[in-house]
């Protein structure tokens, strides 16, 4: 989870796409042979006890994935910062601190709830999407700005989502 928030609020995939569709494949070869090698490096720093008379870290199985998440969220921030420059984008800072509040505290509240069956888990899953239902109503994520990228796509759903006074806030 520490190493999934961030990398989701950079944009997750949508950044390698940007990249893509500018026609800058080859910097995305390059951040991804980069991180790879990277991890490989620091796979061989973090998981044995020593190379030769060498005394390492020696965190075995944690190594690896401490390896691979951090050079994962490293050139997730390098693809943001590149796709951020090549088309001058605003990054959405409220939007995307609304969103991860309303899933924390969603995420919080239904955390101690049992799911060792179907039946509690289907119930944890229904209580938490409620509460983040609510959440949503009352901190209102949207702009009107998106509201009006939204209409050029979907032109009925602005409508609704006003009436409803679920997303489109005044920002």
């Amino acid at each position: 989870m520490l190493f999934y928030i961030p990398v989701r609020l950079l944009g997750g995939g949508t950044n390698i796409s940007i990249l893509y569709a500018l026609g800058r494949e080859r910097v995305v070869l390059y951040c991804r042979l980069i991180a790879g090698v990277s991890n490989l490096v620091l796979d061989c720093l973090l998981i044995p006890d020593h190379i030769g008379p060498v005394r390492l870290a020696g965190l075995g199985v944690m190594g690896a994935i401490v390896a691979t998440l951090s050079t994962g969220v490293i050139m997730h921030i390098v693809e943001f910062v590149l796709a951020k420059r090549l088309i001058h984008m605003k990054y959405p800072y409220v939007f995307s601190f609304k969103i991860v509040g309303a899933t924390l505290i969603a995420g919080q509240l239904t955390r101690r709830m049992g799911t060792e069956g179907l039946l509690s888990l289907l119930l944890a899953c229904l209580v938490f999407s409620l509460i983040y239902i609510v959440l949503i109503m009352v901190l209102r994520p949207l702009s009107n700005y998106d509201g009006e990228v939204m209409s050029r796509v979907m032109p009925g759903i602005v409508e609704r989502l006003r009436r409803w006074n679920i997303l489109i806030g005044n920002e």
